[in-house]
């Protein structure tokens, strides 16, 4: 029996009959996985190869083959070589198995392939491949395999063994994706990992957790992670740029995050102070993009690390040029004013070169130039800012659940308690901001926002939840919902809770095991 514990997407950990944890490295020699006559046992279950394909959609057979708790995938070996073709088979096979069995790949257990593969949503390895290369004396490291002499199977096994520890527990923690960006010493890696986030197939795009903590983007792949590609997605269509604010100030990122407790984003603020009120700030970064001041907490924006330079590449270019043509053919400002280091020159593509004020933060004749320009431009605006209630409040919302969300921002009030930011709708607190994971959580009375739209919603059989809904006692969900969204609960339209989703869709209305959502009251 499969108990799954965690997901990350299509990645999952657990145990199979209460004491094989997975993601597993089967050994042979052991009894996990034997031979037989017709042929083999899989932590006890029988397996009679090539009797049992799966078909696949167009009625041919995929050469999947099944157990109870297992489905092997029969051609991922001959496969693995040509990742494109491996890949585009591995979909299938999510698709035909739905979270129903793990996914078992034999013949491989190279430690540098796995961390992508368990990314991909392969659970169980065999040691066929461990032993062949540790009898011919290939010793596997941290920096890569070595060549060297004897058997190094004990050594070679407890690798790969720890390995799969460190991969069951950044499933757990939502780290896995820094994980496998971050430990890249295999060319096959790299390339499963580019079609991953190339195609965006709805198997990983549509299962990818909508939260996953820190975000290590250290490196170009960074630029294609699911939640930073949804972010850029998001700014460039659906983002409403403020249009009660004359004035766009364009300005640099900062280590720092939120930028604005920043030295460099203080002294600017502090330059700019007394006009403000006009202006609509947004941040110039990468691999995020542009980041509205207002959304400057939430996630991704606040939760990325990136070694600051100064040096771009033509990718992160033509990424911030794309998408300020984007936002900027959406605003309504008036003037734009950018104060950028000489090394965003390339925004000049896009700015018309009058509106740049190349200098830096720490200096103050630049600060200086800023200033004065700014007070030019308030001086000679034709429109002067107008009230737009909490409209910050209500951008916050619509990044988090979608440009589907109403403006209520004449209705909305924030108040301090607790130590927390709680935002009141018609005097009633609705959501609560908590800057530790850069979102909003819901309350009840947040309830009819998502009933209304048919977003966010667990349907469940008529009990009222405690601590968890486990997946049998659901009963549908909105398509949308990913691991991590907040979501609210109910049955035939009564509100028995809120929570947050702990697996995929997916998996909480095909599985009848395992926590579907986790409550909060």
């Amino acid at each position: 029996m499969i108990l799954d514990t965690a997901f990350f997407g299509l990645a999952r950990t657990g145990t199979v009959d209460g004491k094989y944890q997975y993601p597993i490295l089967l050994d042979s020699r052991g009894g996990e996985i034997k031979k037989e006559d017709t042929g083999m046992v899989i932590l006890g279950d029988h397996l009679q190869l090539g009797r049992k394909f799966v078909s696949g959609f167009d009625g041919s057979s995929k050469g999947y083959d099944e157990t109870d708790n297992f489905m092997v995938l029969t051609r991922g070996t001959s496969l693995i070589k040509h990742p494109k073709s491996f890949y585009k088979y591995l979909l299938e096979a999510h698709a035909a198995n739905s979270y129903h069995r793990l996914l078992y790949l034999p013949g491989i257990s190279d430690p540098y392939l796995m961390p992508v593969l368990v990314y991909l949503g392969i659970s169980v390895f065999d040691d066929l491949q461990l032993r062949t290369e540790s009898a011919l004396g290939i010793f596997y490291g941290a920096m890569g395999a070595l060549n060297g002499e004897g058997d190094s199977e004990k050594e070679n096994r407890k690798f790969v063994k720890e390995i799969l520890k460190t991969l069951s527990l950044s499933i757990k923690n939502l780290s896995l994706r820094n994980l496998v960006e971050n430990y890249q010493l295999s060319a096959t890696a790299i390339e499963f990992l580019r079609l991953a986030d190339r195609t965006m197939n709805e198997p990983e795009n549509g299962v990818y957790p909508s939260y996953s903590g820190k975000i290590l983007a250290y490196g170009n792949q960074s630029l294609n992670r699911p939640d930073i590609r949804r972010y850029r997605s998001y700014i460039s269509g659906e983002y409403a740029p403020p249009s009660h604010l004359p004035i766009l100030l364009i300005i640099p990122c900062s280590a720092r995050k939120p930028y604005s407790t920043s030295k460099s984003h203080r002294r600017i603020a502090d330059a700019i102070q007394p006009f403000r009120k006009y202006l609509h700030e947004l941040i110039l970064t990468s691999p995020i993009g542009l980041v509205p001041r207002e959304l400057e907490e939430m996630y991704p924006p606040s939760f990325y690390d990136i070694p600051v330079t100064g040096d771009w590449n033509r990718e992160e270019m033509s990424l911030i040029n794309d998408m300020l043509r984007s936002y900027l053919s959406r605003s309504k400002y008036e003037r734009i004013v950018a104060f950028l280091p000489k090394e965003y020159g390339f925004v000049s593509e896009v700015l018309d070169p009058a509106d740049i004020i190349f200098g830096k933060y720490n200096r103050d004749d630049d600060l200086a130039k800023l200033k004065e320009r700014m007070s030019a431009v308030v001086s000679g605006l034709s429109t002067k800012p107008q009230r737009a209630g909490r409209w910050d409040v209500v951008s916050k919302l619509r990044l988090q659940f979608g440009s589907w969300f109403p403006d209520v921002s004449g209705s909305i009030r924030v108040v301090r308690n607790f130590n927390l930011d709680q935002v009141l709708i018609d005097n009633k607190v609705n959501f609560v901001i908590v800057p530790e994971r850069g979102k909003l959580t819901i309350t009840r009375n947040a309830a009819p926002f998502f009933l209304e739209s048919g977003r966010n919603v667990v349907e469940i059989d008529d009990f009222k939840p405690t601590a968890n809904v486990y997946a049998v006692g659901v009963t549908g969900a909105s398509p949308r919902i990913r691991q991590e969204d907040e979501v609210v609960i109910c049955h035939d339209g009564d509100v028995r809770g809120v929570g947050i989703a702990k697996m995929p869709r997916e998996a909480m209305i095909s599985l009848s095991k395992g926590v579907a959502v986790k409550v909060r009251n």
